[in-house]
């Protein structure tokens, strides 16, 4: 790939270094080198934020909502944090994403406060 993105620099604007001959050249994806010849591509870290559900700050204020209601005795279902979510995101989070956010934030989250979200 590396290779393939020094030749398109050297040689641009000639014909025979179009995306799409390079690509055939290198045996890469057209579209693959396209994108990072373009810088149209994420970081790994950039790319698993695009990807949340939540933002962090909304993952926060779920926290805090957790926290203030497990104060009160009234620790929320993971029904309830689901369909929550569900309505921060305006989408449906999957059926494994309460289990994936409370290991994201088990050091906010006492084990005591886990505990009442089995049910």
């Amino acid at each position: 790939m590396e290779k393939a993105l020094e030749d398109l620099e050297l040689h641009k604007g000639e014909a025979e270094f179009s995306i799409r001959k390079t690509a055939e050249r290198y045996n890469l994806s057209r579209a693959t080198l396209q994108r990072k010849y373009n810088q149209e591509t994420r970081t790994n870290a950039e790319e698993a934020e695009y990807r949340k559900n939540l933002t962090t700050q909304q993952e926060e204020e779920l926290v805090t909502f957790i926290q203030d209601l497990t104060s009160k005795g009234l620790p929320p279902t993971r029904s309830m944090l689901r369909n929550y979510a569900c309505v921060v995101a305006k989408k449906e989070v999957g059926m494994s994403w309460v289990s994936r956010f409370l290991d994201r934030n088990k050091d906010k989250l006492l084990p005591k406060w886990t505990t009442g979200l089995d049910s």
